[in-house]
């Protein structure tokens, strides 16, 4: 069972400066303004609609793990990837690497491929990620530093 002091340990172990906004017994909601990102914790159904803001809510009976990756893709809509690489490269190339079962290498390809999807203006850079699919992650970041940090 997920409490809201987990999602507050998730940010932390991240890196990124948040804000508790509001708490209380049934909900908290942390503010992450680097990346525009709101996580709500909450126990029961709840909906936060924004047009400024990039939400994950998050209910008791989430997996840590699946909550864990839905904050990281929310963060990397405002650039998290970047961020991280610029200012904790040990735990990018981790992240990159398949640390603790994740493989962001391929995830990340894998996310953008299903972003692009079959549209034409997204030609080159599909045909570009699938290139670099198998090839290993610190061969990418030898020739080309940023391909990971951003999603689209």
């Amino acid at each position: 069972m997920i409490d809201h002091d987990d999602v507050e340990h998730i940010l932390h172990q991240l890196g990124v400066d948040f804000s508790q906004k509001l708490s209380g017994n049934e909900f908290a909601v942390f503010e992450v303004l680097d990346f525009g990102v709101k996580v709500v914790w909450s126990l029961t159904k709840y909906e936060e609609m924004s047009n400024d803001w990039n939400v994950v809510i998050v209910y008791p009976y989430s997996e840590l793990s699946i909550v864990r990756e839905e904050i990281i893709w929310e963060l990397a809509k405002g650039g998290f990837f970047h961020f991280l690489r610029t200012n904790f490269p040990n735990t990018f190339n981790k992240m990159l690497a398949g640390r603790s079962g994740e493989d962001w290498h391929r995830k990340i390809i894998n996310k953008r491929l299903e972003l692009y999807g079959t549209k034409k203006m997204y030609n080159y850079y599909r045909l570009m990620n699938k290139d670099k699919m198998n090839v290993p992650f610190a061969q990418i970041l030898s020739i080309d530093p940023g391909f990971y940090d951003f999603i689209i």
